[in-house]
Order: C-alpha cells, then sequence, then structure tokens
C-alpha cells in the first residue's frame, strides 16, 4: 500500500510501524463513530459536544507530551488517533449505558 506513494524502500520500511498504528486507530474509530453517533441521535446534541470536547481536550494533551516533550517517532505520535478514538468509543458508551438520556426532553 505504501508503495503507491514511493518507490524507496527505506521509506516503505520506515513507514510500516505507522500503518499499522492507524489502521488500529481506523478499526477502533469504525465502532467509536457509530457508538458516538448514538448519543447526537438521542438528540442530546449539548452531551455530544461535551463528550467530543472531553476526549480533544486528552488528544490535544497527549499529542503535546509525546511529540513536543518526549520527541516520540512518528508511530508513537500516531497512537494519539487510538486514544481518541478508545475514549470516544469508552465515554459514548458510558453515556448511553447510563440510560439517563431515555428521560431527556427536548
Amino acid at each position: 500500500m505504501i508503495a503507491i506513494y514511493t518507490n524507496d524502500p527505506v521509506i516503505i520500511q520506515q513507514a510500516i510501524p505507522s500503518v499499522y498504528v492507524v489502521s488500529a486507530a481506523m478499526l477502533t474509530a469504525s465502532v467509536a463513530n457509530v457508538v458516538f453517533n448514538g448519543i447526537s441521535g438521542t438528540g442530546n446534541t449539548r452531551s455530544a459536544l461535551l463528550v467530543e470536547t472531553v476526549t480533544i481536550v486528552f488528544y490535544v494533551a497527549y499529542i503535546v507530551f509525546v511529540g513536543l516533550v518526549l520527541h516520540a517517532p512518528v508511530e508513537i505520535c500516531f497512537t494519539t488517533e487510538l486514544l481518541y478514538y478508545i475514549l470516544l468509543l469508552l465515554i459514548s458508551y458510558i453515556y448511553l449505558k447510563r440510560g439517563k438520556w431515555q428521560n431527556k426532553r427536548i
């Protein structure tokens, strides 16, 4: 897949760990986005905004720490995507499981 963008075998070899991390993040994203959209489906857009804001705060804090403080390699920096989608999935799942949204009046 990487060969589509370059013929350089060194770049291809160095990109493989990043592709694994991003692939795992996209698999997680497919589930997380469906669960998160369930919050919007309840009609409680304020809660959806709060969930998104919390996950973005962790996302930014993590990438600043890992990228700018630790100067981690690219594949480690890409784990921020995995963190984002895992947090989005967990918070959304907890919100939907609690059931308080069922009594929400719109």
